[in-house]
Parts: structure tokens; sequence; C-alpha cells
């Protein structure tokens, strides 16, 4: 271990004769140590516009409630569903729909608040390492009749990154359309973040699902499912 030497030395001036003299205090080394151990317990989910508060979240889609993230090192601990309800007709007959959005309770409060829809990303590995977050759209919207929405794209619309850093400045997420072949679109990595704590977000009104005017479109529940892939990667 690299030692910091500290020298601590004072000259004392004694005039008793014409003559003078010096006393040196002799110089002493001392140890620092710093102690970080990795955080294996449960996350707390955060308000990603106010990471300072816990929150309880309620899933749109199955109404379940969640305030703790998964254990381990390096995990993502919350992602809120997509439920697609309110459209409207474009100029060429399109449909465009956008997500409901995220309900959640302030824990300390107990108030009700609407959150954007956001990711959660934990990393307490106590190392420099880094991580990169890539998503899929694993098949196109089917219904429970097997019938496909041909032509359908979701488009996740520009969003925000913020951390549980003190002082970080949020930044944009570009705009990305998804592939309902399963191909791969890159999200965002840990170079864009300082704290332990990592939130990806998007306004509900940002997040779209066109539907062609031509698609069979049959009064029925249509589902997709999505793939987040939390990468470990070397720090850059």
């Amino acid at each position: 271990m690299n030692k910091k030497i500290i020298s601590f030395g004072f000259c004392l001036l004694i005039l008793l004769f014409p003559g003078v003299v010096f006393a040196q205090l002799d110089n002493y080394q001392t140890s620092g140590l710093l102690a970080v151990t990795a955080n294996e317990g449960e996350t707390a989910l955060l308000n990603p516009l106010n990471p300072a508060q816990e929150v309880i979240v309620k899933d749109p889609i199955s109404g379940a409630s969640f305030s703790n993230g998964e254990k381990g090192l390096l995990t993502i601990d919350y992602i809120s569903n997509f439920k697609f309800s309110e459209y409207e007709k474009t100029r060429d007959g399109q449909l465009s729909f956008h997500s409901e959005k995220q309900p959640a309770v302030i824990k300390e409060t107990q108030q009700e608040e609407d959150l954007p829809l956001f990711i959660q990303i934990s990393d307490t590995r106590g190392q420099l390492g880094g991580w990169e977050l890539l998503l899929h759209q694993d098949h196109q919207f089917t219904s429970d009749q097997m019938n496909v929405l041909n032509g359908a794209q979701v488009e996740l619309g520009e969003g925000r990154l913020n951390d549980n850093s003190t002082g970080h400045q949020e930044d944009i997420v570009p705009a990305m359309l998804l592939h309902p072949d399963g191909e791969a679109v890159y999200v965002t990595d840990s170079s864009k973040f300082q704290g332990t704590t990592a939130f990806v977000y998007w306004k509900p009104t940002a997040v779209h699902l066109t539907v062609p005017s031509q698609s069979d479109k049959g009064d029925s529940n249509y589902r997709t499912s999505f793939h987040w892939q939390l990468a470990d990667v070397p720090q850059a």
C-alpha cells in the first residue's frame, strides 16, 4: 500500500545567551485506510426525479406493488411496464398510442404521485467496473387469438438520465425505434453516471406505439415483451 508521509515540525528559538539554540522534533509517519465494502442487500426504489425519496411503485399492467429492487451487486431494480391505451388518429389513418403513467406512493408522506416511466439500475460492486444497457423487443404485438399487428412500431422518444449523486446534471437519452425482430438497441452506459443508483426515464407521452391503418385491429388485448439487457463491461 502506498503510504503518504506527513511531517510535522517546528523550530523553538530560545534566547538565553548571546548564542542561539534550536530544538528540532522528530518526524513521525502515520497511515490512512479506506475500506470499501460491496453492498449485497436489497436496494430501495427511488423517485427518479428526486432520488432522496423512497417510493412504492405500482405496476401499470398487473397492479402489483414494489418497494425494493433485486439483491446483488449490479442489478436492474425496477422497469416500468408500458401499457398503451389512449390514442389518436393521424392524418394517414394510423393509430398513435402513448403509454400510461407510472403510479407511485412517496414512502415518507404516503402521498400518491405519478412518476415517469423509468428504469432503476444499482451498481454497488465497490470497484471501477462498467456496464451497458441494451433493449430488445422480442416479437410483434399479438392478440390472445394470435392475430398480429403487422407494421406496429414502438418508439421511445427523448428521455432523461439521472442518478443519486450530489449535483449530477441530468443528461438526454436520444429517441430510439424498437425492432420487433429482436434486434438490440443501445440505451445508455455507466459512463453517463456518477452515483451508485442510475435512472433512465421517459414521460409517458414520449413512449409511442404506432399501428398502420391497414393492420388488423380486432377487439382484443395485444401484447409483446421487451428484453432489457444489462451487460458488465470494462470501464473505459
